[in-house]
């Protein structure tokens, strides 16, 4: 007996933009690991005409509003000695970042922060999204994004750490032809003997750990707009949780933390071996993700067996370093 399966195969590709408006040029595959959720968001508006009333309008129509976007799959956190791919997905998320040349004799250093303050419209850091769904002359692009929300998962019994975003764009349509190759990542993963944890400067050995950072975006809308008209950075929002085996220093690291009510410093860290590459002057390639953290409040599981505890924070900023020898996104 056989069994025969059709269908197609449909992948993702990004690009950085020059400018609002401006499709980007220079694509990189988005290698996921999961389905994604992209679509062109059609909202209608029902309008009923209403009679008996001299003040009431007399109309009766439908108008639809598009709020194109979705979330991705995970995408592997990837790095080598430029890293472009993850570079650009971050700096689109981390609105107020910022980097500091090597001067040819140490790598640049990308520091990832959220924005702190409202900015124009035409000045943000935009991407260009294009699926390939495999049909003919329905591929869909996705102009102007942004990523609304980033999340981050690890488990010590999974592949590799990833992140996840949600997008939001102000235009989306349909594109005929969707040119690429769809090349997997190449670059370094990090997993389970490549990251290390320390929370308010001890090391502590989670089983699973996940994040997830907003910026908030409304959707800018108007009348005479079929869709998004602008973004408005709002205020930064996170959460951070995690799992690890409980020992007796767990009061003293989490519940005395919440019940003090003062905020704690988690560091996750990871070095990649030298096999992939080392940076200029020869460091191997690593990051460092800093967050600053409030615990919640804690249930303790109790039973026999092994008790593994789960933690929850409230994040209050977070920011994330990235060497690369690439001077320029």
């Amino acid at each position: 007996m056989s069994i025969q399966h059709g269908g197609w195969e449909t992948w993702i590709r990004f690009a950085e933009q020059t400018a609002q408006g401006t499709v980007g040029t220079s694509w990189h595959t988005y290698d996921s690991d999961g389905a994604d959720s992209l679509s062109m968001g059609e909202t209608p508006i029902e309008r009923t005409g209403i009679t008996g009333n001299r003040t009431a309008r007399q109309s009766d129509y439908r108008r639809g509003h598009y709020l194109p976007g979705g979330a991705l799959g995970p995408y592997p956190f990837a790095m080598g000695t430029d890293s472009q791919p993850l570079l650009l997905l971050l700096n689109n998320h981390f609105q107020g970042s910022s980097f500091g040349t090597g001067g040819g004799t140490a790598p640049c250093t990308y520091t990832f922060t959220p924005a702190s303050a409202q900015i124009d419209t035409a000045s943000y850091q935009y991407l260009s999204f294009q699926k390939d769904t495999g049909i003919a002359g329905a591929g869909e692009q996705y102009l102007d994004c942004i990523i609304d929300e980033l999340s981050g998962n690890w488990a010590v019994d999974s592949q590799y750490y990833t992140i996840t975003p949600t997008i939001k764009a102000l235009s989306g349509g349909t594109v005929s032809t969707i040119a690429g190759d769809g090349t997997a990542v190449s670059l370094g993963f990090y997993d389970t003997s490549t990251l290390n944890f320390t929370w308010q400067g001890t090391t502590i050995y989670p089983t699973s750990i996940s994040w997830t950072g907003r910026n908030n975006l409304p959707d800018g809308q108007a009348a005479s707009v079929r869709g998004r008209k602008h973004f408005s950075i709002q205020d930064y929002t996170g959460d951070f949780s995690m799992n690890m085996s409980r020992d007796d220093s767990f009061d003293v690291w989490f519940i005395d933390q919440f019940g003090g009510g003062t905020a704690g410093t988690m560091i996750m860290s990871g070095t990649l071996a030298s096999s992939y590459g080392t940076l200029i002057g020869g460091t191997n390639i690593y990051f460092n993700h800093t967050f600053y953290l409030m615990v919640n409040p804690a249930t303790q599981p109790t039973g026999q067996g092994e008790i593994v505890d789960s933690v929850a924070f409230k994040m209050l900023t977070h920011s994330l370093v990235i060497p690369s020898d690439l001077d320029n996104l």
